[in-house]
């Protein structure tokens, strides 16, 4: 029987996000959108995009961290912290001390290593 995909609520997407433990901004930089538009999607001001709630969907369905994500299109995470050197944002924030990648980076940048 095939299942039926209907929008995604402003209430599931951010669901979502806090199961991932990612903020709006995070979630913008993780997905590639516009920070407006995750607001938009939070708020219900906007239907989520279809690609975006499936991706969300997966990563909680299976409980895969945005990390862990990244690593399965061949992007290490350390690397791309170290890149960044110890004044810059990380690519995305994580809420709930969930990332080791950006508790690292934020350990290192406190003892002044880059």
């Amino acid at each position: 029987m095939a299942r039926v995909i209907r929008a995604m609520s402003g209430a599931r997407f951010t669901a979502l996000l806090d199961q991932l433990g990612l903020s709006q901004r995070g979630a913008s930089r993780f997905m590639g959108i516009n920070e407006r538009t995750a607001r938009y999607y939070a708020s219900g001001a906007s239907p989520v995009d279809p690609r975006t709630a499936m991706l969300l969907e997966i990563m909680v369905t299976y409980k895969i961290t945005p990390e862990q994500a990244l690593r399965l299109i061949g992007i290490d995470t350390e690397a791309v912290a170290e890149a960044a050197g110890p004044n810059a944002a990380p690519r995305y924030f994580i809420r709930r001390g969930q990332s080791r990648v950006r508790a690292a980076v934020l350990e290192e940048r406190k003892d002044g290593r880059s």
